[in-house]
């Protein structure tokens, strides 16, 4: 593949600190103006799924989540450091001088992309990113009954505009998934207590609301758990603090594509296990 694909690769940093993400999207921007890949740093809070990853093997908390993340071809990892065990992906001793660093991502480009070529013509959907917000209080033992407790409850769309509601209830009319739509804060409310939801997406560009009020609103309405996700458009100034004090699971930038919407769904919408699902008739 040539390196004037248009397409930024998306980078899910992992063990770096806020400084350090700044220094390596200034290198990636000189990179692409020099004629390499374009390559974009998701936030921490991006729930869409990175094309790469890369580790700072020598944060002990960062290789935990790699492990839990579990790389593939078609989402390969680069480690920088010195990780104390031996891990099958490749490696870039500390401190890599930056071409050394860049080079290393843009042959893991090259590898993905041979990956993604012996794939079938059929459009595979890939094994979406294994990322969920979790109390930090949180005990195994509540863990696995909120696991117990998942359902495939129905999705509600908070949005001024039907496009987004329409092509969900499409891609989940096959599964008979109630698909609802609020363009304010009291129907949003009310739709959620009156009917089974597991998913909200917020429009944070809906007029006269408010995201992380209407959050806080939604998470206290019913006593079963609501994943909540906000769609974020290019001059929504998203803050990190409020939405998890709010219980917003993460953001995602718009527009979306059906591939990443059906990733999406795949994660925080899981179908219900054959023992959960009610027979028919």
């Amino acid at each position: 593949m040539t390196k004037s694909h248009a397409h930024p690769f998306a980078l899910r940093l992992i063990g770096y600190s806020v400084e350090d993400r700044t220094e390596l999207s200034r290198h990636f921007a000189i990179h692409h103006k020099n004629g390499g890949f374009a390559y974009h740093a998701l936030h921490e809070d991006n729930l869409l799924c990175p094309d790469l990853y890369l580790v700072n093997a020598d944060s002990p908390d960062a290789l935990v989540a790699l492990d839990r993340l579990r790389p593939a071809p078609l989402r390969p990892a680069l480690l920088v450091g010195s990780a104390p065990v031996a891990l099958h992906y490749p490696f870039l001793l500390t401190p890599p001088d930056t071409e050394t660093l860049l080079d290393g991502l843009d042959r893991l480009v090259e590898q993905r992309a041979e990956a993604l070529s012996r794939l079938d013509a059929s459009d595979k959907v890939t094994v979406p990113e294994r990322r969920r917000r979790l109390p930090p209080d949180m005990h195994g033992a509540e863990y696995a009954a909120l696991r117990k407790q998942a359902k495939e409850g129905g999705v509600l769309v908070v949005d001024k505009d039907a496009a987004f509601s329409e092509t969900l209830a499409r891609m989940l009319a096959s599964r008979r998934v109630r698909v609802d739509r609020a363009n304010d804060f009291r129907t949003a409310t009310i739709l959620c207590k009156q009917f089974d939801t597991s998913l909200v997406f917020i429009n944070t560009g809906t007029p006269a609301i408010d995201p992380y009020q209407l959050c806080e609103a939604i998470k206290t309405t019913g006593g079963h758990p609501i994943t909540i996700i906000f769609m974020v458009g290019r001059y929504f100034s998203y803050h990190s603090a409020w939405a998890k004090a709010a219980g917003c699971e993460g953001f995602v930038s718009k527009p979306l594509t059906e591939r990443q919407i059906s990733s999406l769904l795949e994660k925080y919408l899981p179908r219900p296990s054959p023992q959960q699902e009610k027979p028919a008739g």
